[in-house]
């Protein structure tokens, strides 16, 4: 059972500014997954990428490690948006439909609970819109990391 969800609140800029090389958020990253943040509300992220050809799996569609590099990617920024320097622990994955190439992909995060070192959070991303076609789900456990982590 998971501990009951903690209140924080901060607003974020749209990258972390130690890391403008960020693979998933970097502005200026080549190949990189181009995640831009839509909304912040204090409580929830939701950024969004167009899926290119490049990051096929099976013809015509996203490869599951692309999508789960895009969650993963949202998941920590919220958690970094709310104020805790975290790394990954443990990240579950649920893919529900077939993501295709060039569609735009809108992924919502949201911290859930704190509980000591551990912070949980869940993110789904739709297809169509924030409110679109459900395509993949996961869940994260992310542990603070001492002294701020790596520079």
């Amino acid at each position: 059972m998971r501990p009951a969800p903690h209140a924080m609140s901060s607003t974020p800029p749209p990258h972390i500014p130690s890391y403008p090389n960020c693979y998933g958020c970097g502005p200026e990253v080549a190949g990189g997954l181009g995640l831009s943040v839509i909304n912040w509300d204090g409580t929830a992220v939701t950024m969004a990428m167009t899926i290119a050809e490049s990051w096929a799996g099976a013809a015509g569609v996203a490869h599951g490690g692309v999508l789960a590099a895009a969650l993963d990617e949202a998941l920590g920024y919220v958690v970094w948006a709310l104020g805790h320097r975290c790394a990954t622990a443990r990240l579950e994955v649920d893919y529900l439909a077939p993501v295709p190439v060039g569609s735009r992909l809108w992924v919502t995060a949201r911290g859930t609970a704190v509980a000591g070192r551990k912070l949980y959070a869940e993110a789904e991303a739709t297809i169509g819109g924030p409110t679109g076609v459900p395509a993949v789900r996961a869940a994260a456990l992310f542990v603070a990391v001492r002294n701020g982590g790596a520079q």
